[in-house]
């Protein structure tokens, strides 16, 4: 029997790089397997007559919009009110899937409204594509050492040497939790 079961988690935040001009992070992997496996799935469950492409690339707009938005506005207020041209600076992150989600919502009621779809329909294939890109999304935070969660007081957990914000003991992988939860 093991006395302890504690990991200690390091990875590169890159899968691959193209010398020092381009690299593929684990976060926008994940971003884009949620992308890609929403098209699938709007693809599959919904019948013709609707655009599924228009719908799923406007529900990514909302949501990266949405994400921003939220992020600024209940973390990061000071960024926007020194200047409101950095709602634009995506480069420097700063997302949050509360926002996000708030954006799928206000599109979900505005296109249903627009289209003349059924509103809690749209609702409802929003709601399941939310969960299919938490999964995923919290998976890129597991890799990128973020969003970690309290530590514990068991033999067993996980040490994230890539997060300065906290000290060396071990934790609850918490985003493994949250993306098994979402899945």
């Amino acid at each position: 029997m093991f006395s302890s079961l504690v990991y200690y988690w390091h990875p590169d935040p890159n899968i691959l790089c193209f010398g020092y001009i381009f690299c593929i992070t684990f976060y926008g992997f994940f971003l884009s397997m949620s992308y890609i496996s929403s098209v699938f799935f709007i693809k599959y469950f919904l019948k013709s007559g609707f655009n599924h492409l228009f719908f799923i690339n406007i529900l990514a707009i909302f949501s990266i919009v949405g994400g921003r938005l939220g992020f600024l506005f209940f973390y990061n207020f000071q960024t926007i009110s020194e200047n409101f041209k950095n709602i634009l600076n995506l480069w420097n992150g700063g997302l949050s899937s509360h926002g996000s989600l708030l954006g799928i919502i206000v599109l979900s009621i505005l296109g249903s409204k627009i289209y003349g779809h059924n509103k809690l329909k749209i609702l409802d294939i929003s709601l399941v594509l939310s969960l299919l890109a938490g999964f995923f999304i919290r998976l890129g935070n597991y890799f990128n050492s973020e969003k970690i969660g309290l530590p514990t007081n068991g033999s067993w957990g996980v040490i994230f040497l890539n997060n300065s914000n906290h000290s060396f003991e071990p934790r609850h992988p918490s985003q493994l939790y949250e993306s098994l939860f979402c899945f």
